[in-house]
């Protein structure tokens, strides 16, 4: 990737080794578009005035040439907080991360695949 990943954590403590697995699943996304501008990655956890607190949100901004593309994943936390690294809590908000860079994943290789014009697109009468 030529620009760093650029990690945001809102409502939830910062995790070392949480911003470690964004870094190495955004690299992932270097395998399938090697154009990559710009990747923004937004952690949140609900605010403490909304409920239910169990929630987590992952947002993640792709920049490509002409386009960005976003994802907008949202999951569900069991029993605590997503900054406990060892528990089964950290897990489930790894989890959560990695299924949004999945998502981001098939929107890249549906980019990837438009842009070489490996897809038919159909033109209107």
């Amino acid at each position: 990737m030529i620009i760093p990943v650029q990690i945001t954590f809102r409502h939830l403590a910062h995790s070392l080794s949480m911003t470690e697995a964004i870094q190495a699943e955004a690299e992932k996304l270097n395998q399938f578009f090697e154009r990559i501008t710009s990747c923004r990655v937004l952690v949140e956890g609900a605010d403490v005035h909304q409920r239910p607190a169990h929630k987590i949100h992952v947002r993640i901004e792709l920049g490509v040439p002409g386009k960005e593309l976003v994802v907008n994943y949202q999951g569900e936390l069991h029993g605590g907080e997503l900054g406990s690294e060892a528990s089964e809590t950290g897990e489930q908000g790894y989890t959560v991360v990695h299924e949004a860079f999945k998502a981001m994943r098939r929107q890249l290789q549906d980019y990837a695949t438009r842009l070489r014009a490996e897809v038919k697109l159909h033109v209107g009468k």
